[in-house]
C-alpha cells in the first residue's frame, strides 16, 4: 500500500473524513515522525512498534573482491521495533524475522557471512560492542550579556540582574544537557513531584559555564558554524522575567527542537527574573533594562555578522525581547545605503510585548534588515492583555483582536487555534506546531504560503493560522 492507497483508505474508514484532510493528516504525522527521529528521539506508538534511530559504531570489515580489511565508518541507521500485538501475527512476522543468515566460525571464533569471498583472513577481531547511548544530548549555547558577574562560581548563579559595569558585554559558552525523550519541552525538576536534584534523563539542565575574552568567543563560534551543515547560526534574546539560566537553556531547547544546522547564541539582558507574580515595579524595571541593552545589542549583531561566518543568521525573540529585536534592528536599518543586501535571513517575533503602533511605524524600515520577518500572536496571550491594561490600554503587537498587526512585508501568524496552553504566552517554544512551523521557516526559508497553514483576509490585507 502506498501513500495516496493509505489516504483512500483513511477516507473509507473515517465518515465524514475528505480526501484533503485524510492528506493533511497523513503527511502531518509522517513529517512529525520524520523530525523526531532527525532530533534523536524515539517514536513509540503502542500496540504497532518504535521507531529509533541507532548509531553503528566504526568498524574494520573485508573487501568482498580482495579479502584485504577495511575501516567501515559510524554511521546512523533506522530501526524499527513491532510491538507483541503486531508480532502476533503471521505475516508481519515472517516479514519483519525474515531468513537468517547462516554464519561460519573462523579458526579464532570470529563470525563470518555467509556471503564472504573466499581468502578473507579468518582471524580478523569482532568488532566492539558499543558502549550504551547517554539518555540525553549535549547542545553547545554560546552566550553575550550585558548582566553583571556575581561572584558565585555555579552556572545558574555566575550572571545576576544587574547591569554590567559600563554596559561591557560578557561573553561564553555553555554546556546544556536534554532529555532524548521529553513529556514536556522543557522539563525542570518540580518540588510537586518530590524531584529536588536535577536528572539528566528527564531535565534539562545547564551543565557548565566557559567564559571567554571576546576574540576567542567569535573564533570559538565561527568554528561551531562551520560544523554545521548549513553554516547558520540563530540568536534567541529572552523577554520579561527571565534569569539568565532560563535564557540559555530555552535557547538550548530551540537550537535542539528546531535541528539548528551551526551555533545557537543567547543574548541575555538584565532581566529581573523574580519567582512572583506579575508587578508594576518589575515591569518597569525591565521594561528600562530593555530600552538601556539595546544599543548593546546592536553592537553585537554588528559584529556578529562580521565576525561569525555564518551563510544564514536567525533571530528570534520572545516577550519584552522583541522590544530589545526592533529596536536594535531599527539602528541597524538607519546605517543601511540604499539597496544594500539584508544582513539577516529570518526574523522570528513571538508574542512581542511591544507596541503595536509603533511597530507599525518602524516595519519598514526594520524589513530592509532582513529576507523575511514573521510575527507570531495570539488572542489567547493571558500576559500581553496584562501588559495592555498596564501600558493605558495600548494593543501589544503578539496580541490578536480587533487591533491585530498586519503589516506587509511582515508575515503575520495567528496562533491562536493551537495554543491551548492557560498564560498562552510560551507557545513559541512550548506548542508542537508551532515549533514544526518556525523548523520548516528556518530549514527551507518557505514562506508561509508554502507552509502548512491557511491564509484569512482582514481589511484586504492576508494573514496566516494554522489548519
Amino acid at each position: 500500500m502506498n501513500k495516496a492507497q493509505l489516504i483512500d483508505c483513511l477516507c473509507a474508514r473515517v465518515e465524514g473524513l475528505s480526501k484533503r484532510d485524510a492528506r493533511r493528516l497523513v503527511e502531518a504525522i509522517l513529517g512529525t515522525i520524520k523530525e523526531l527521529l532527525a532530533r534523536g528521539e524515539r517514536v513509540r506508538i503502542p500496540g504497532f512498534g518504535t521507531f529509533e534511530t541507532v548509531v553503528r559504531p566504526a568498524r574494520r570489515g573485508r573487501n568482498p573482491k580482495t579479502g584485504g580489511a577495511i575501516p567501515i565508518a559510524a554511521r546512523t541507521a533506522l530501526r524499527f521495533r513491532p510491538a507483541r500485538a503486531l508480532r502476533r501475527l503471521p505475516e508481519v512476522h515472517r516479514a519483519a524475522v525474515g531468513r537468517r543468515p547462516r554464519r561460519t566460525r573462523g579458526r579464532h571464533g570470529a563470525m563470518a557471512e555467509e556471503a564472504a569471498a573466499p581468502g578473507v583472513p579468518a582471524d580478523l577481531a569482532p568488532p566492539e560492542p558499543a558502549a550504551p547511548e547517554p539518555n540525553y544530548v549535549r547542545v553547545d549555547v554560546h552566550y553575550a550579556t550585558d548582566r553583571k558577574i556575581t561572584g558565585r562560581s555555579e552556572p545558574a548563579k555566575f550572571f545576576g540582574s544587574d547591569r554590567s559595569p559600563g554596559g561591557k558585554l560578557n561573553y561564553g559558552r555553555c554546556e546544556v544537557t536534554i532529555p532524548r525523550e521529553r513529556r514536556e519541552r522543557l522539563p525542570r525538576p518540580k518540588w510537586y513531584r518530590l524531584e529536588f536534584r536535577a536528572d539528566p534523563a528527564k531535565h534539562v539542565i545547564l551543565r557548565r559555564l566557559t567564559p571567554l575574552p571576546a576574540d576567542e568567543f567569535f573564533r570559538d563560534l565561527a568554528a561551531a558554524v562551520t560544523q554545521g551543515e548549513r553554516r547558520e547560526a540563530m540568536v534567541f534574546v529572552h523577554g520579561f522575567n527571565v534569569t539568565f539560566e532560563e535564557a540559555v537553556l530555552r535557547t538550548a531547547q530551540l537550537a535542539h527542537d528546531l535541528i539548528l544546522q551551526g551555533a545557537a547564541v543567547c543574548y541575555s539582558w538584565p532581566s529581573r527574573g523574580k519567582l512572583l507574580p506579575f508587578t508594576h515595579r518589575y515591569y518597569d524595571h525591565d521594561q528600562t533594562e530593555a530600552d538601556w541593552t539595546t544599543r548593546h545589542f546592536k553592537g553585537f549583531l554588528t559584529d556578529l555578522v562580521q565576525r561569525s561566518g555564518a551563510s544564514r543568521l536567525h533571530l528570534i525573540a520572545h516577550s519584552m525581547g522583541n522590544r530589545v529585536l526592533t529596536g536594535a534592528l531599527e539602528l541597524l536599518a538607519a546605517g543601511m545605503a540604499a539597496g544594500q543586501e539584508p544582513w539577516f535571513s529570518e526574523v522570528v517575533l513571538t508574542a512581542p510585548d511591544v507596541d503595536a503602533d509603533t511597530f507599525r511605524q518602524a516595519a519598514g524600515s526594520i524589513a530592509r534588515t532582513a529576507r523575511r520577518i514573521t510575527l507570531y500572536a495570539s488572542k489567547n496571550d493571558e500576559a500581553l492583555k496584562l501588559s495592555r491594561n498596564y501600558n493605558s490600554g495600548k494593543p501589544r503587537l503578539g496580541d490578536v483582536g480587533d487591533d491585530l498587526v498586519i503589516v506587509p512585508p511582515v508575515e503575520t501568524v495567528d496562533v491562536s487555534a493551537v495554543d491551548t496552553n492557560l498564560v498562552g504566552h510560551f507557545y513559541y517554544g512550548d506548542n508542537r506546531s508551532v515549533v514544526t512551523d518556525m523548523f520548516y521557516l528556518l530549514r527551507d526559508g518557505k514562506p508561509a504560503a508554502q507552509r502548512q497553514l491557511w491564509e484569512r483576509r482582514r481589511g484586504g490585507q492576508t494573514y496566516w493560522v494554522f489548519a
